[in-house]
């Protein structure tokens, strides 16, 4: 059922005009929808068409690249439209559908990068090795990892719809979350905390945990010449910078997008003027940071891999453009 409200005071938006920034919007998501598409496809086809890649960490690689997909090809072109035309022209139960699959794959990729920290810190920090998780307990590891935030992202379905804002010039239909006492307790509680700050929070832990275990076992090693130093040096570089990039590109990815989403839930009714800029100027800006996220995850474990290097320079035809700098894995 839509909600009708009145803003007498409404005018024709700029967007009716095709400006420069509208192109160049519409110019950026397509290189970010063309950019996650090509890598998470070749990342996919790599661990999928070469045994010597089918280990578990690559398990969500893989895994994480199917979410970063989900986004692209069933989120990205319905929010492009929505943000070029300031409304809502596709209905009501797609407007509930497209809030349920971003929010499912995110989630399902928060849960991945979690589960690889995870993995991490067992094959690092404890030695059990990375490649443990096989078989069973790797399909049942993914089907969690779905499952889970499929449950959890329900109300979104039940809280977004379609509202028709009637002015005296235009009239338009937009698609959002009611703003009420049950969606910021599950705003809060469930999108805000247990999809992105606990994961965070863990995360860093994780990482810190296993830098301080690889700085203590280079510190710990008996250097026989000066190569041999810079060597090891350069290794704990290299892996210390891995896992700095992939906590600090998850954060500050959907950190704009959850400041905005929190503002406009727990503030009072927004007037005029900062629901405009909110949705015209600030919303296009933080959810096109966030989509950028599905095109740059690849990018975070590929560089720091010869062996994902390796199958890109087979799948590709040619030589993988990334130096060997951060040739080692972890």
């Amino acid at each position: 059922m839509n909600n009708v409200s009145n803003e007498s005071n409404s005018e024709v938006p700029v967007w009716k005009a095709m400006t420069a920034l509208k192109i160049s919007g519409i110019c950026a998501y397509i290189t970010v929808f063309t950019v996650a598409v090509v890598n998470n496809l070749i990342v996919l086809t790599v661990i999928v068409t070469q045994k010597n890649m089918r280990n578990s960490t690559n398990l969500f690689i893989g895994n994480l690249a199917v979410a970063d997909l989900t986004v692209a090809f069933l989120v990205q072109p319905f929010t492009l439209f929505h943000e070029l035309l300031m409304e809502w022209p596709f209905g009501g139960f797609t407007c509930k559908l497209v809030a349920y699959l971003q929010g499912l794959a995110v989630s399902a990729s928060v849960s991945t990068l979690a589960a690889v920290a995870v993995e991490r810190y067992f094959a690092v920090v404890l030695s059990k090795g990375g490649n443990q998780l096989q078989g069973f307990w790797a399909a049942f590891v993914l089907f969690l990892l779905w499952t889970i935030p499929a449950v959890l992202n329900i109300p979104w379905i039940l809280f977004f719809d379609t509202k028709t804002i009637q002015g005296p010039k235009i009239t338009l239909t937009i698609c959002r979350p009611q703003t009420n006492f049950y969606f910021r307790s599950y705003f809060i509680g469930v999108v805000l905390l247990a999809f992105y700050v606990l994961p965070l929070l863990f995360m860093c832990v994780c990482y810190a945990l296993i830098g301080l275990k690889v700085w203590g076992r280079a510190r710990g090693l008996k250097i026989s010449s000066s190569a041999a130093a810079r060597n090891i040096h350069r290794s704990k570089i290299r892996i210390v910078r891995m896992l700095c990039t992939v906590t600090v590109v998850f954060a500050i990815s959907w950190l704009p997008v959850h400041i905005v989403t929190l503002y406009v839930t727990i503030n009072k009714p927004l007037t005029l003027d900062e629901n405009r800029l909110i949705r015209e100027g600030v919303r296009p800006i933080v959810r096109f940071v966030s989509s950028v996220n599905t095109a740059v995850n690849p990018f975070i474990y590929c560089y720091f891999s010869k062996q994902f290097r390796r199958g890109f320079s087979k799948i590709i035809g040619r030589r993988f453009v990334c130096s060997d700098r951060g040739s080692n894995d972890i």
